[in-house]
């Protein structure tokens, strides 16, 4: 619902959402909003202008909660006036959280999401981690960080989703942070990280839960999907315990960048399966084309 700055992506407005919101409600699909509001972050940039060029501190003052909120309840009236199924992405903090809590309960049907980074990363780290940690909305504050695993580990928070926007490395370099990629790396360490991390801790059933049952829910896919059962796809991955730094060597990215360098891991993915097959063992995995004729 917001600019992002960069020109690869556009920004619906309230009015287009809505069209939308009909059209899906009429096939039975959820809508997935990114969740910022144009106008509040607009006023709030111009009651607070930035330097130019803009630091990550700067960035990260950008882009307020209240931008955050204020589209949230936008999007939640707008599901609610035409039946839409609602979900919303990337949530930054418990206040969002709390309103979509208050909105099941007058029967709205929202879910909310929230990523790795939220809960591993506040605004310290971002502001020394750099250009790496930039995204949208943005890292928040350490009280926040801790509200939002208590919003977690109560159950409010619907669904983990990784958020993965990679880029190369001159798209996160220059002077200007507000006109570098905004997007975390985070498939790779995210989710392990969250067994052990710096605020909080996730049990792995609650983690599979998060990051798989309720996703498959959430997007009708419960009959093929999200758990280990007779009839269903068995995807999965085993992990074990082998604590270490995370090194840019470890990096399996085409670009290697990462907000989680230098931080402790204890949990390593040692295979991941896809409909029975490993695709990938300890760490080793092999891209596979159509054969030629």
């Amino acid at each position: 619902m917001c600019p992002s700055g960069l020109d690869e992506f556009g920004a619906s407005d309230a009015s287009i959402l809505k069209r939308g919101m009909r059209i899906a409600a009429k096939v039975g699909l959820p809508v997935a909003v990114h969740a910022e509001d144009p106008d509040v972050i607009a006023k709030h940039q111009a009651a607070h202008p930035c330097p130019s060029p803009g630091s990550m501190a700067d960035w990260l003052d950008s882009r307020p909660i209240a931008a955050e909120l204020s589209a949230i309840r936008i999007a939640i009236e707008l599901a609610a006036e035409t039946c839409c199924k609602l979900h919303i992405v990337h949530v930054t903090c418990a206040e969002g959280i709390d309103l979509v809590t208050q909105a099941k309960r007058s029967g709205v049907d929202v879910t909310a999401e929230t990523c790795p980074h939220y809960l591993l990363l506040d605004r310290a780290a971002a502001v020394a981690i750099g250009p790496r940690a930039k995204c949208a909305p943005p890292i928040r504050e350490v009280a926040r960080v801790e509200a939002l695993w208590d919003r977690m580990e109560t159950g409010a928070i619907d669904t983990l989703g990784s958020d993965h926007s990679p880029s190369p490395l001159d798209m996160k370099q220059g002077e200007d942070v507000f006109a570098m990629w905004g997007g975390i790396a985070g498939c790779q360490h995210g989710l392990p990280l969250l067994l052990d991390g710096k605020f909080g801790a996730l049990d792995p059933f609650m983690l599979a839960t998060l990051a798989s049952a309720n996703v498959a829910a959430r997007f009708g896919l419960a009959g093929t999907k999200g758990c280990l059962a007779v009839g269903m796809d068995a995807d999965f991955s085993i992990l074990r315990s082998t604590p270490r730094v995370i090194q840019q060597s470890d990096l399996l990215d085409r670009h290697k960048l990462s907000p989680y360098v230098g931080m402790n891991l204890r949990w390593q993915v040692e295979s991941t399966w896809l409909r029975g097959r490993v695709v990938t063992a300890e760490t080793r995995g092999q891209f596979v084309s159509p054969a030629k004729d």
